[in-house]
């Protein structure tokens, strides 16, 4: 019995569970979802049933804690080693800086990757896969953090061209796409490797048909950013020395590594959840 999903896109053909199409991007979830007979309302009710379980017993627990596990711990101290130059001293190290970045970059996704394939403890550092594979995550998350924060840089912009103080409430409204957008794009992007499916179309699509448990996995995340941008303000305020500030960049660095790899395991997570039911 073939149990592969043809693209109707593109036409190429890919086995059964598999949620966007590589050439294209494609959500191939509606594929399944209108080969499938309607089940009963009772199964319906199930479902539901099972999809508000799994909201309420999301691993969050276990996301907090996986950067510690395995090579986790030592992946955070390597990692602030080569970015928190680019903090503090960007200038003398800027090309070494760049390079760190991107690998990270590499990181990340593979993070995202090995948690789909069922890794519990994070992946060891990436080995070097060519240039192209840097190019991709480079790109790829770029794009992500520009399209992710365009609503909030576009009345940036427009504030500093008209001198107006930005209003906290309209960023916190422009900050609502930030949050809705960024993990379904990092899936997307980490599933596919494909310049295609970071396209908005794409990604706004499969967060539309994206089940109820995307919306507490978006609230998560949105928690981790901003836990992450309170802890970086306070220590920027209290940051007035070349000392306090020195420790200041290490320890912002380190943090943002780390919550780095709790949202990129929540997304691997989610991910494997919804290719599994």
């Amino acid at each position: 019995m073939d149990n592969s999903i043809k693209c109707p896109k593109c036409g190429k053909s890919f086995p059964e569970g598999k949620a966007f199409c590589s050439g294209c991007g494609y959500d191939l979830r509606t594929v399944r979802k209108n080969t499938m007979e309607s089940p009963p309302a009772e199964a319906n009710n199930q479902n539901e049933n099972e999809s508000f379980e799994v909201i309420n017993t999301f691993p969050l627990s276990d996301s907090l804690r996986y950067p510690f596990r395995g090579t986790g711990a030592y992946m955070l101290v390597i990692g602030t080693i080569f970015l928190a130059p680019m903090v503090l001293f960007y200038k003398f190290f800027s090309y070494i800086c760049v390079f760190a970045e991107l690998y990270m970059m590499v990181y990340f996704f593979d993070v995202i990757q090995s948690t789909i394939h069922g890794e519990k403890d994070p992946p060891e550092w990436p080995l070097f896969k060519g240039w192209m594979s840097i190019f991709f995550e480079s790109v790829a998350y770029n794009a992500i953090i520009i399209i992710s924060f365009l609503p909030t840089l576009i009345y940036y912009f427009l504030c500093s061209s008209s001198s107006q103080k930005m209003d906290m409430p309209i960023v916190a409204v422009t900050l609502i796409w930030t949050f809705f957008y960024f993990p379904m794009s990092m899936i997307v992007a980490a599933e596919t490797r494909n310049f295609a499916a970071l396209l908005p179309p794409v990604v706004i699509v499969a967060i539309v048909k994206a089940p109820k448990m995307y919306y507490l996995l978006c609230l998560i995340n949105a928690a981790v950013l901003c836990a992450f941008a309170a802890i970086v303000g306070v220590l920027n305020h209290f940051a007035t020395s070349f000392i306090t500030k020195t420790f200041a960049g290490v320890l912002s660095t380190l943090i943002g590594i780390y919550c780095m790899m709790v949202i990129c395991r929540i997304l691997g997570l989610f991910f494997k959840e919804i290719t599994n039911r």
